[in-house]
């Protein structure tokens, strides 16, 4: 027997049919992957974050913050609030002006630190889902 009439009589390989199909259902199966990502993620997107700037002023004399709005959105003052990564909770946010609402040059949240702590600004979704980071400073070491 001939090299060549022994390779066209062995039929122990794979037809190109089967190879063809089972790229489809990979490629399939990855597509379904991929999109079941990508509609999960519409969730966290679909939030509607408001956008805003802040200006973070430190006075190490007193170890005290300001915190004011600098540019964006209005933000609802009832949607607001300070996280300290610190042992004590001394800022506060400010009382906010009329319309319960932090307008841009607005002050914020204010009150001492502690040195190296690091404080968030942070929004809180009307629909419950977990608190939004909107800006965070670490505050100057003593």
């Amino acid at each position: 027997m001939t090299r060549q009439t022994y390779l066209r009589s062995d039929d122990r390989a794979v037809s190109p049919e089967i190879g063809i199909l089972l790229m489809i259902v990979v490629t399939v199966s990855l597509a379904g992957v991929v999109g079941t990502f990508v509609l999960l993620q519409g969730d966290a997107i679909d939030r509607d974050t408001p956008q805003a700037s802040f200006d973070w002023e430190y006075d190490r004399t007193t170890q005290s913050v300001t915190v004011s709005q600098e540019s964006g959105e209005e933000l609802n003052a009832t949607a607001l609030g300070v996280d300290e990564l610190g042992s004590r909770d001394g800022i506060t946010l400010v009382e906010a002006g009329e319309g319960e609402t932090y307008a841009p040059d607005d002050d914020v949240a204010r009150g001492t630190y502690e040195p190296g702590e690091t404080i968030r600004i942070v929004w809180q979704p009307p629909s419950g889902d977990e608190p939004v980071t909107l800006d965070e400073s670490t505050a100057p070491g003593g």
